[in-house]
């Protein structure tokens, strides 16, 4: 066995090392050649000009993507200026994979061997067993095994390719909430491609969301759409579930507040998607104000009373009106509730008229004024 393991070594290896870390180095392969195991095993030549990287990976994890992960993470924690790989497939349990990764200084670079161990372990090993580990974290044991039997082989590769075990959790919990209300949705700050932007899932069990149906609901949100991925979640012992990924960004060019704006923005598009609210321009309103839909819908009814007193403005015009002059907006919503919410004790209002009438006197169109 000993011998099969010098044979299979790369040549490069044996000139390298010197005869303590061959024996060190063979030894330790023999050991976990049989073991279902990532190990890692690196050496730095003699001139220090590049480091010489086995990667032993159990067969059947083995992918291409896998080891362009790998690559990338060596040519970066090693300072890599090129980065060279060979694969070996055997008999054994195990694949190997032989990185060359010369690095740019042509220096020793300092790294820690256990912890690129660690995250390489991490990249190799199985969704499954990850996600299992993650549901224990997060749920007690029962209801963790249950959750397991209904998401194993769940996630597509593509989704295991963008998504992180981590990010898998959340979204069952997003999933699982949604089955009363068949639409659930979520907004978060991602990161691809190496900039962050922000994202909106929209969970949909059973049937994949028609983009012509959801896209302007989203435009009256003040919501422009970049870019939409789709996966579909294969459960066992419920029905199938899609998520749609977007990429989303304010049409009006202003950072979208997620901490500020999120629970607002979520609520409005469930409520407009169940046909509660009305899809039209004054659920823009609810980006930089904190508004919420129901505090559209009095804003609504304001405009058509008005519309029926001969309003001579139209409501695309009211509108953004009423975007462009957000802080007064929001004064008159709270003058509306202190008057008139049963819920509220009656306090006095003038500093709330004070402060329209200052905020007035700031406007600059005389249309947007009247």
């Amino acid at each position: 066995a000993l011998r099969m393991v010098f044979e299979n070594l790369p040549r490069e290896s044996l000139f390298q090392i010197d005869r303590k870390q061959l024996f060190q180095l063979s030894m330790d392969i023999l050991n976990h050649q049989e073991r279902r195991k990532t190990s890692v095993y690196i050496n730095q030549d003699q001139c220090g000009h590049f480091y010489s990287c086995l990667i032993y990976v159990p067969r059947e994890l083995y992918h291409s993507d896998l080891r362009m992960k790998i690559e990338r993470y060596l040519g970066e924690v090693l300072q890599g200026g090129e980065v060279l790989f060979d694969v070996y497939f055997s008999d054994s349990i195990l694949t190997r994979i032989h990185f060359i990764v010369h690095t740019r200084s042509g220096k020793s670079v300092v790294h820690d061997p256990r912890v690129i161990e660690q995250t390489i372990q991490n990249m190799a090993r199985d969704w499954n067993d990850s996600l299992r580990v993650r549901l224990a974290e997060h749920y007690d044991l029962k209801r963790a095994r249950e959750l397991m039997q209904d998401y194993t082989d769940a996630f597509s590769h593509s989704y295991s390719e963008d998504f992180e075990v981590s990010d898998a959790v959340r979204d069952i919990e997003n999933i699982n909430a949604c089955e009363r209300h068949a639409f659930n949705s979520m907004l978060y700050t991602g990161h691809r491609e190496g900039r962050a932007s922000a994202r909106l899932k929209v969970y949909s069990p059973g049937q994949v969301v028609p983009l012509s149906d959801i896209l302007p609901i989203l435009e009256n949100l003040g919501l422009r759409v970049l870019g939409e991925r789709p996966y579909r979640v294969r459960r066992q012992q419920q029905g199938d579930v899609w998520i749609h990924d977007f990429e989303i960004a304010r049409i009006d060019d202003q950072a979208l507040d997620i901490e500020a704006d999120g629970e607002n923005l979520r609520e409005t598009l469930f409520r407009t998607w169940k046909g509660e609210v009305e899809n039209d321009g004054f659920n823009q309103l609810v980006l930089g104000t904190g508004l919420n839909w129901r505090e559209l819908m009095l804003l609504r009814a304001c405009f058509r009373y008005l519309k029926q007193v001969r309003l001579r403005y139209s409501q695309e015009y009211v509108v953004d009106a009423l975007k462009a002059n957000r802080p007064i907006v929001v004064v008159l919503v709270k003058l509306f509730r202190q008057r008139f919410d049963p819920g509220l004790t009656r306090t006095h209002t003038e500093t709330e008229e004070t402060l329209i009438n200052n905020l007035l006197e700031e406007v600059v169109s005389l249309d947007e004024d009247r």
